[in-house]
């Protein structure tokens, strides 16, 4: 792809793609190299990604945005739909001139990927999936996670919701060993998380979201699919069913929950970099 080498001499670091119906807040960042496409999950901007975005845009071209309904992004009357969800990160993939892009997505991000996937697979060069589902309605938390969820969303006192936060993302002995970055989950606060409508149209196109019997004719496509063992939101065996349907790779990290991807940077960072290498 010729525009892997091009950078992007007039476009801004931060803008708004107007698609009529929606608009879509997006960001930028690198100037070269293969791009990559970042897709947050339920209720989270994208500033969630940026342990990625530091990391990977060192050389990649990376974009992250806000999903319908968070963010920056307008909040559309009405159930979503994560093939609907798709449709528009596709336009936006085409807004930035990407022929095709290494994808990676959380939790409803990575069912919102598995629709890039199913839709238009000969632009998408390799995929990771981080703490997934193929079936929505499947992928409903435990007991326990359900109280933690709950409790997030009924706290208004902001650092109270972010402690709440904090056990509903991430393993318990992270947070024991003072691990957890509040200034990062208050920065994801403030960007604004998807509330009422955004909740709810989000919410619809979990609970409606079914790929599996169309990713199975997708297992020469490079996946690679990432899990926390200690997941109270998405159970792990969603993650372990993905995998087995496209054939991916496996990595299940240890001490860790829903939020890996902040809580290990460094092993999912490297897993996504040398999977995106060996394409």
């Amino acid at each position: 792809d010729h525009r892997d080498l091009h950078s992007f001499p007039t476009r801004r670091s931060s803008d708004l793609l107007d698609l009529g119906h929606v608009q879509l807040g997006y960001k930028l960042r690198g100037t070269s190299g293969p791009p990559v496409l970042l897709v947050m999950g339920l209720a989270m901007p994208g500033e969630g990604w940026m342990r990625q975005v530091d990391d990977l845009s060192q050389d990649h071209q990376v974009c992250w945005f806000d999903n319908r309904g968070v963010g920056k992004s307008s909040t559309p009357k009405g159930l979503y739909s994560t093939q609907k969800m798709a449709e528009e990160t596709w336009a936006l993939v085409d807004h930035l001139g990407w022929e095709s892009v290494h994808v990676v997505g959380v939790s409803m991000g990575g069912m919102i990927s598995q629709q890039l996937l199913v839709q238009q697979p000969e632009r998408v060069r390799s995929l990771t999936l981080i703490a997934s589902a193929a079936v929505g309605r499947k992928a409903q938390p435990t007991a326990e996670g359900v109280k933690r969820w709950i409790k997030v969303q009924s706290t208004k006192d902001v650092d109270e919701r972010m402690k709440a936060l904090a056990h509903l993302l991430f393993s318990e002995k992270t947070i024991a060993e003072g691990r957890v970055d509040m200034g990062t989950l208050g920065r994801d606060l403030a960007a604004g998380r998807a509330r009422g409508q955004g909740m709810l149209g989000q919410l619809a196109a979990v609970f409606g979201h079914n790929a599996k019997s169309q990713l199975a004719i997708h297992q020469d496509k490079p996946v690679l699919c990432i899990v926390g063992q200690d997941d109270v939101l998405v159970s792990p065996r969603n993650t372990h069913e993905l995998a087995k349907i496209l054939a991916a790779n496996l990595l299940e990290i240890p001490d860790a929950g829903h939020g890996v991807s902040s809580e290990h940077p460094e092993l999912v960072n490297a897993a996504i970099r040398k999977h995106i290498l060996a394409v």
